[in-house]
């Protein structure tokens, strides 16, 4: 470990002792979370840039969001500190300018 991961590894265990305190949510909606966490993007954007791009965020012991079933199955952030630390740590990989999901169609409808 790194003098830099050392000091975010305290960082996070410090937000998680104290998150809860502060009023932290245990819970989140999937919809809340696209403003307090996915910088506003909406949930399809999200589920193409970030779910299906990183399955970890739902698979295995450090899933911090509930994993997609399809339609009539609400998605649940099931640790928004979890998903915050995450979303920290991986920022550099995930690209926030990336188009909507909208734009990439249109733009494979144009081209086609």
């Amino acid at each position: 470990m790194t003098k830099n991961t050392d000091s975010f590894e305290i960082a996070a265990q410090t937000a998680r002792i104290i998150g809860p305190l502060l009023g932290v949510p245990q819970e989140m909606t999937y919809k809340e979370a696209t403003q307090k966490l996915f910088h506003g993007k909406p949930k399809r954007w999200v589920t193409l840039n970030i779910l299906e791009r990183f399955p970890e965020v739902y698979q295995g012991p450090n899933a911090w969001i509930s994993q997609p079933k399809g339609s009539g199955y609400p998605i649940k952030i099931k640790d928004p500190v979890g998903a915050s630390i995450w979303l920290l740590q991986h920022d550099g990989e995930i690209d926030w300018d990336a188009p909507y999901p909208e734009i990439i169609k249109k733009h494979l409808k144009n081209i086609a």
